[in-house]
């Protein structure tokens, strides 16, 4: 890699941008940051930085080619609710008139879309896990515990379960119990699908069980959607009476991976990293 070569962090909320950017700058990158709705975290402002409204579209990219800038990563959280029909700009409304459901369709449809808007003005768009590969796993327990003969059961089903979802967009994780689903994500986020999890729990009493499924799916565009875990979610699947989780390899971001697993070993739970080809 050319070691001058300028990477634009399209930052989100979060703290995953800032690792990323903290990253990409160790490995050589000069680092710009495009703040989305200026709410990205306050430890990049350390960076060459603009904050601007993500539905200033043509106006992003004016800037970026002013600079030369070619290589662009997104990365953090960005509301859906936002009124992109408001100040789309010209580019990015005749994509959106050219697909009449443009912001009708799920998380992974639209982000493949704006890939293919970047891409065609001669933008390289790169995910996360190519500048900042440590932040994947690769096949393995990461925990001291591990899954039992029962949540084996409920892995079984619950990979079934989780990949037609990913088919129809619907969402990325499943929780699954004693062979029946508890909860699957839909547009409200893991979070929240996890608290509900919780009221279902201990509305029965359940002693600890079942496993939480995150997985990439196949019709999802890595380099600007991928699935993410982190402390927070350890703590609510925790929180949510569960065993452990399983994640899909090499395409499951892990945020904070020293206090994952020490929350893992605090709380007894497992983190299975798994294939989920053709299981």
């Amino acid at each position: 890699m050319d070691k001058n070569k300028q990477l634009a962090i399209l930052a989100g909320r979060g703290p995953l941008p800032v690792s990323v950017a903290e990253i990409a700058k160790k490995t050589g990158w000069k680092v710009f940051v495009v703040s989305l709705n200026g709410e990205s975290d306050k430890a990049l402002d350390k960076y060459p930085n603009i904050k601007i409204n993500i539905t200033k579209v043509d106006k992003i990219i004016s800037i970026l080619k002013e600079k030369s800038i070619k290589d662009v990563l997104m990365i953090g959280y960005v509301d859906r609710h936002i009124n992109w029909k408001k100040d789309l700009g010209l580019g990015l409304l005749i994509l959106a008139l050219r697909n009449r459901d443009f912001f009708q369709r799920g998380d992974a449809s639209l982000c493949s879309r704006i890939v293919s808007f970047l891409e065609s003005k001669d933008f390289v768009v790169h995910g996360a896990h190519e500048i900042a590969n440590e932040l994947v796993l690769k096949i393995g327990t990461i925990s001291k515990y591990k899954p039992n003969k029962h949540n084996e059961k409920d892995i079984i089903h619950g990979l079934s379960v989780v990949k037609m979802i990913g088919i129809l967009d619907i969402g990325q994780c499943v929780v699954v119990d004693n062979n029946r689903v508890l909860a699957i994500e839909a547009a409200e986020g893991t979070d929240l699908m996890l608290d509900r999890v919780k009221i279902i729990k201990n509305k029965h009493k359940s002693i600890k069980s079942g496993v939480f499924i995150k997985y990439s799916q196949e019709i999802q565009d890595n380099r600007i959607d991928m699935p993410t875990i982190g402390p927070v979610t350890i703590q609510k699947v925790y929180e949510a009476g569960l065993s452990g989780l399983v994640i899909s390899s090499g395409s499951v971001i892990v945020h904070d991976y020293i206090e994952v697993c020490r929350l893992l070993d605090n709380y007894n739970l497992f983190l299975d990293v798994r294939s989920f080809v053709n299981s």
